[in-house]
C-alpha cells in the first residue's frame, strides 16, 4: 500500500487552490466584485485539475464527478451575467456568490477523493492482471454482451428510424430484456477495459463498436460518457505511471468534441428542436443550482418531506426539476428523456435543509471506499469482486449525477456492498 508523505500528498497545490478561493470570497463579500470573484473561483478549480495530472489515477477518478459539477459551473457563469437566462415564474437570476460555493464544493470533493485514493489504492502485480486478462470467461463475456445489445438494433432498427432519435421512447417499445441488458453495462464495460492491457487492437474495435451502439439507440452526452469512462478505468488504475499527460488530454479533448457534437446533431438535425432548446438546457443546468441555493439555502426555507421522494410521481433530480422549472420546459424535457446532471448536492438540501451542505461534501469518501474494493479486486485477480465493485462505483456516480435518494437506498445496493465485503475478506481455502 502506498506510504503517505508530505510530497505524496502534494498539499501546496490544494493550499493554493483554497487560497485563491479565499481571495474570491473576500472579493465578493467585501468588495462586491462579482466577475472577479467568479473568475477566481474558476481559477481555483483549474489549479486542482492541473495539479491532479501528476497522478493520473486522481485525475481520472475525479473526472466523472467533476464533469457533473463543472457543467453547472459553466451554466452559472452564463446565467449570473445574464448571457443566457430563463425566468422561473418571474424570478430572475442574479449574482449571489453561488459560483464560489460551487467551486468550494468541487475543490473539497477533489481533495477528499485525493486522500482516499492515496490511502486505499493498491500497487498491482502484473501476474494478477495476466490472470484476469487470460481468463476465458473475462475474455468472451464483453464480446457476448456486445452481440446481445446489437440484436434489438438489427430487429427494430435504430432510434433514428423508429422514434426519430428519441432514446426514451425507443427504450419503451423494445423488449424489457433490452432494458435489462442496458442496465448491466456497468458490470461488463470495465471488464472490456482489460482488453486494452492485453490486445489494444481488439480494445479499439470494441470501443468503436460500443460508441456506434450508443449512437444507434439514441444516446448522447452523459450516456456516451458513461460507456467510455468505465472501459478506461482499469487501464488508468494499473498503468497510471506510464500514461503521458499529452495523451490523456488528447483523449479527453476527443471525448469532449464527440459528446458536444452528439448533442448538437441530435437536437438540431434529428429531433429538430433547434438551438433554443440547447440554450434552455444550458441555462437550466445552472439555474437549478441557483434556485435551490437562493430559495432554500440562503432563505433557510423549510425543506420538503423525505417521504415525497418515495411517494411523488417524480423522484431525485426529476422532482427538483419539477419544482424549480417552468412547466412547459419541464414537460418538454420529460418527453425527450432529458435529465440535468445537477442532482448533487441539491437533493440533500431539498429534503434536509441548508445544514446538509457541509455533510454532503464528505460523500466522496463513498467513492474512496469503492475505489478500494475495485483496486483490491484487480490486485487479487478476483473476477466476481471486480464485476460487483464496478457496479457499485457507477451506482454512486448515478447518485451524484441525479441525486436520486431512492437509488442510493436501494436494497440491491446494500446487497452488492455486503457481497463485496464478504468476497474481499472471506478466508480462502486452498485445495
Amino acid at each position: 500500500m502506498t506510504n503517505i508523505t508530505f510530497r505524496t500528498l502534494r498539499i501546496p497545490g490544494y493550499l493554493l487552490s483554497l487560497f485563491v478561493l479565499l481571495i474570491g470570497f473576500i472579493t465578493y463579500f467585501i468588495f462586491n466584485e462579482t466577475l472577479a470573484a467568479n473568475l477566481l473561483a474558476v481559477g481555483a478549480i483549474g489549479i486542482i485539475i492541473l495539479d491532479s495530472l501528476h497522478d493520473k489515477r486522481i485525475f481520472y477518478l475525479t473526472l466523472f464527478p467533476v464533469y457533473v459539477l463543472v457543467g453547472q459551473l459553466i451554466s452559472l457563469l452564463l446565467v449570473e451575467h445574464g448571457w443566457i437566462l430563463i425566468e422561473l415564474g418571474g424570478i430572475k437570476s442574479y449574482p449571489i456568490g453561488s459560483i464560489l460555493f460551487m467551486a468550494l464544493t468541487i475543490v473539497l470533493f477533489h481533495f477528499i477523493i485525493f486522500l482516499t485514493v492515496k490511502i486505499s489504492i493498491f500497487k498491482f502485480d502484473r501476474t494478477c492482471i495476466d490472470k484476469l486478462s487470460g481468463n476465458s470467461f473475462i475474455y468472451y463475456l464483453p464480446i457476448f454482451y456486445l452481440c446481445l445489445v446489437y440484436i434489438p438494433v438489427f430487429i427494430y432498427g435504430s432510434a433514428l428510424s423508429v422514434t426519430n432519435g428519441n432514446r426514451v421512447v425507443y427504450n419503451q417499445i423494445i423488449s424489457p430484456v433490452f432494458l435489462y441488458l442496458f442496465q448491466i453495462k456497468q458490470f461488463i464495460l470495465p471488464v472490456a477495459g482489460l482488453y486494452l492491457l492485453k490486445n489494444k487492437k481488439i480494445f479499439t474495435i470494441y470501443l468503436f463498436a460500443i460508441l456506434l451502439w450508443n449512437i444507434l439507440i439514441g444516446e448522447k452526452a452523459t450516456g456516451i460518457w458513461q460507456s467510455l469512462y468505465p472501459m478506461l478505468l482499469p487501464y488508468v488504475l494499473i498503468n497510471y505511471d506510464k500514461i503521458k499527460t499529452k495523451n490523456i488530454l488528447i483523449v479527453l479533448g476527443f471525448c469532449i468534441v464527440f459528446i458536444t457534437s452528439s448533442i448538437v446533431i441530435n437536437y438540431i438535425f434529428i429531433e429538430k428542436s433547434g438551438a433554443t432548446f440547447i440554450f434552455d438546457r444550458i441555462s437550466m443546468q445552472g439555474q437549478l443550482w441557483w434556485y435551490y441555493f437562493n430559495e432554500h439555502v440562503l432563505l433557510a426555507k423549510t425543506p420538503h418531506e423525505l417521504s415525497e421522494e418515495f411517494s411523488s410521481e417524480y423522484s431525485g433530480l426529476l422532482n427538483l426539476m419539477y419544482h424549480s422549472m417552468p412547466a412547459h420546459l419541464f414537460n418538454s424535457y420529460i418527453e425527450r428523456g432529458v435529465v440535468l446532471t445537477s442532482g448533487f448536492p441539491a437533493i440533500f438540501l431539498f429534503y434536509f435543509g441548508q445544514y446538509w451542505l457541509l455533510p454532503t461534501l464528505l460523500s466522496p469518501f463513498l467513492f474512496g471506499l469503492v475505489v478500494y474494493f475495485f483496486s483490491r479486486s484487480l490486485y487479487s485477480g478476483s473476477i466476481l469482486s471486480l464485476l460487483i465493485s464496478s457496479k457499485l462505483f457507477f451506482a454512486f456516480t448515478v447518485f451524484f449525477a441525479r441525486g436520486d435518494i431512492a437509488t442510493f437506498l436501494d436494497y440491491k445496493l446494500l446487497i452488492y456492498l455486503l457481497i463485496i465485503i464478504i468476497l474481499q475478506y472471506l478466508p480462502r481455502v486452498k485445495v
